[in-house]
């Protein structure tokens, strides 16, 4: 009987002869007035029909579009579909005829299999939903012949063997793994034009559908973040700032954070997985600021004359036509050895860029700290960044000292690998506080006492 029962209300859905709305156009007063009212009817029902796809966000206060990934605002809400249907109904209306599904919170989550879920007694959509390309054969001659050019021009990117397999593990480990991230980001410099760093864009795209973005640098630059929402691969091309290293600290969380507070034009903010990986591109010889100890970039320094056009266009043509047999390739690649988490390959493009983009200041430090002077405030196992001030206006020179500040040796002790510990004291009857640095803060049993010890010897 309950089947029957929901047989019959479909049927009556579907035939528009159900509840207040058939009792209004019965109640109507003349013809004109419940033909006006059948028409809005029938304008409702085609609303409805259209929101059986959607979804409201409470938190951001949005519409999501399950089959295409679009987010309607309150007021596309109101213009794009309610006006577009002549419908006097509100969003409440909606709700409380329960024409749209409705939850608590969205996410980006590609570890879920499902669009909707709990977590806490909370109910998500999950924006991710992905189908992967067909796997095929890749024994044929014709596969053999794709994956040979796809793997050259690789090794033409890169400028050794072990560059190159790096370089082919983490796209491998992109594949096998959507939406776990890496601990850093790939950063490809060319002093050259149509190198084709570019083309990769295509073949991803192919892989990942609208989970993989292109940005141009400048967008760092807003207050907005949207960019991250609902990517896999993000591509950044010329990467390239005038403050390199304001550049450096935007980067530093979205590389390595799995969430982040997302910002968007007319939606409130909301937290969400980041799991976006970078790639970033530049003709730039030193488009940001990477120190000695930085372990977030992946840098390859490509300097090889651009290929004959045709390379290129055989490369688009299998990205276009055959990426399922280089999406095979790369998920049935075995890549046990990788370890994501751990620090990238070290290059030598990662070292010209240290040494093209140090200060005067960096410099110095760095010298500073390998030739222990035996007054350098380096010689102890913890360092105040004051002390080190005063002895830069004490022994450096102009070019030096005018680097020197104390936000500035702070940011050389944090990249440097210096870590950070606030102690409060109370020392010859006054109270002491500071920021204390040490690499070895881990291997310090008692940080306290070794912390105190250092202020009474400047007290002494």
């Amino acid at each position: 009987s309950v089947v029957k029962h929901q047989i019959k209300s479909a049927y009556k859905y579907i035939k528009e002869d159900f509840g207040e709305y058939r009792q209004e156009i019965k109640d109507a007063k003349n013809e004109s007035t419940r033909k006006q009212q059948f028409k809005d009817h029938r304008e409702f029902q085609k609303l409805r029909e259209a929101l059986r796809r959607m979804v409201y966000i409470k938190e951001t206060e949005k519409l999501y579009d399950l089959p295409t990934g679009l987010g309607y605002t309150k007021t596309q809400i109101k213009s794009h579909l309610l006006d577009r249907y002549h419908t006097k109904k509100n969003l409440h209306d909606l709700i409380y005829h329960q024409s749209i599904r409705v939850v608590e919170k969205e996410d980006f989550r590609p570890d879920i299999d499902e669009r909707f879920y709990k977590n806490n007694k909370i109910r998500y959509v999950n924006r991710y939903e992905l189908k992967p390309p067909e796997l095929v054969s890749i024994k044929s001659s014709k596969a053999k012949k794709i994956i040979k050019r796809f793997i050259n021009h690789l090794k033409y990117l890169t400028n050794s063997q072990k560059e190159f397999e790096f370089l082919l593990d983490t796209f491998c480990y992109f594949v096998q793994n959507p939406g776990k991230k890496i601990y850093y980001a790939i950063l490809i410099i060319s002093q050259f034009e149509g190198v084709g760093k570019s083309v990769l864009e295509i073949l991803f795209k192919k892989f990942f559908g609208r989970y993989v973005g292109s940005l141009e640098n400048t967008m760092f630059d807003s207050g907005f973040n949207e960019f991250l929402v609902d990517k896999l691969v993000l591509f950044v091309h010329e990467l390239k700032h005038g403050n390199k290293q304001e550049t450096a600290n935007r980067l530093k969380s979205l590389i390595t954070q799995e969430s982040t507070r997302i910002n968007q034009k007319h939606i409130r903010t909301y937290d969400s997985t980041n799991c976006v990986n970078f790639i970033f591109f530049s003709n730039d010889p030193e488009p940001i600021l990477i120190t000695k100890e930085d372990r977030r970039y992946f840098v390859i320094y490509h300097n090889k004359e651009p290929k004959p056009q045709e390379h290129y266009d055989d490369l688009i043509n299998d990205f276009e036509n055959d990426y399922q047999i280089l999406y095979s390739f790369l998920i049935n690649r075995n890549i046990n050895h990788y370890h994501p988490k751990k620090r990238p390959l070290k290059t030598s493009g990662h070292n010209k860029i240290v040494i093209n983009t140090q200060t005067e200041l960096f410099i110095y430090l760095d010298e500073l700290r390998a030739s222990k002077p035996p007054n350098s405030p380096f010689n102890e196992k913890i360092v105040k960044s004051r002390d080190i001030l005063e002895y830069i206006q004490n022994y450096g020179d102009d070019q030096v000292k005018r680097y020197g500040g104390i936000k500035a040796v702070n940011r050389y002790l944090e990249q440097a690998g210096f870590k950070k510990e606030n102690f409060q004291f109370r020392i010859n009857g006054k109270n002491t506080s500071a920021n204390l640095w040490s690499k070895n803060w881990d291997k310090i049993k008692d940080k306290k006492t070794t912390a105190r010890q250092f202020f009474e010897k400047k007290f002494e």
